[in-house]
């Protein structure tokens, strides 16, 4: 009988090959793969640079961002919170960020998703 561990393995393996090739997709480093940890951190960094220097920085700064995430989307809601302004500019920064960074891909040509959305 397959595991519970196996299991999960071969559900979602069978689930990514039957998914249509394109859509949006994280960019690629230098080693052609995808990782999710920089754009996560870069997206946050981006989002309170203009509302706050000291989170900036301590994002900007965050060594284990897998780990130690909680404290800066914590931080950053508490910026949100102070005024609709401020929450309306961490969003937008946060997004414009995104929509430059990801990929979005259909029928083997990928580009900006920013491109994409225009």
């Amino acid at each position: 009988s397959i595991g519970p561990r196996n299991q999960l393995r071969f559900c979602c393996s069978n689930f990514a090959s039957a998914m249509p090739e394109g859509g949006l997709d994280f960019p690629l480093d230098k080693d052609g793969k995808r990782p999710t940890t920089t754009v996560n951190q870069g997206a946050f960094t981006a989002a309170v640079k203009a509302h706050s220097k000291e989170a900036h920085e301590a994002v900007a700064n965050e060594k284990k961002w897998r780990f130690g995430y909680v404290k800066h989307v914590v931080r950053q809601t508490q910026l949100a919170a102070t005024s609709e302004e401020t929450a309306l500019g961490i969003a937008r920064d946060g997004l414009d960020y995104l929509h430059s960074t990801m990929d979005f891909s259909r029928d083997g040509t990928s580009m900006p998703l920013k491109e994409a959305m225009n």
